[in-house]
């Protein structure tokens, strides 16, 4: 287990197991925008030690980060700021999937959603629990607590979490307060209204450029 890993999970987690609530492994969301050549850019690029992910869903953004890292040989922590309670979406279509027998977004057990125990799974079955530190918090709550109890500062932060107007600039704001210098703050899904506009502002803001590979956004601090 990485230095930045070991110290969170001690420092938040008392050392606790955070895999222990692993349930099944769950494929039916592999979904991510975020490429291999893009990962592998970065990597190569930057040599970050730190990669810190706002908005995990069942993983498949961070275990394609941790396997391009594992391929190249390069030491990467990776840590995962997610409540893992889904997105507006995911609610107001959680019945009508279950009437339908559709796979589940949320996958609800007694109106709580169960997408943190699949998430785990998932990067378990994967082999890289001791390269994936998870923290089920929202995205704002997360990155002020890191700020709080680590010295060390990501020096990557993917955010793909909010996709809520104002919500989104909130967390760009946080995020790039918490990068460390010379950072790459980016993340997914420009093409969605909220997301553009707010990127938009927030760049406008503190006076960056956004580059754009296909709905994927980057801004170098």
């Amino acid at each position: 287990m990485g230095l930045i890993g070991g110290e969170l999970r001690s420092l938040l987690f008392g050392g606790q197991d955070v895999y222990a609530d692993a349930t099944q492994p769950d494929a039916g969301y592999p979904h991510t925008n975020l490429t291999e050549s893009l990962v592998h850019r970065v990597l190569t690029g930057r040599r970050p030690t730190f990669w810190l992910e706002v908005g995990s869903m069942l993983g498949g953004s961070a275990l394609r980060v941790a396997r391009v890292a594992r391929d190249l040989g390069h030491d990467l922590d990776i840590v995962c700021i997610d409540p893992f309670t889904g997105d507006v979406n995911m609610w107001a279509w959680e019945q009508g999937l279950v009437r339908e027998g559709k796979w589940r977004f949320l996958g609800l057990v007694n109106g709580v959603p169960t997408i943190r125990q699949r998430f785990l799974a998932n990067v378990k079955e994967a082999g890289f629990e001791d390269v994936i530190t998870p923290i089920p918090a929202t995205g704002i709550v997360g990155m002020r607590l890191i700020a709080r109890v680590l010295a060390a500062r990501p020096q990557v932060v993917y955010v793909d979490s909010a996709h809520e107007v104002n919500e989104t600039f909130l967390e760009l704001s946080t995020a790039w307060d918490l990068l460390a210098d010379g950072g790459l703050l980016m993340g997914d899904d420009y093409d969605w209204p909220a997301v553009r506009d707010d990127l938009g502002k927030f760049a406008a803001a503190v006076g960056a450029t956004v580059e754009l590979v296909g709905t994927q956004w980057l801004v170098a601090k």
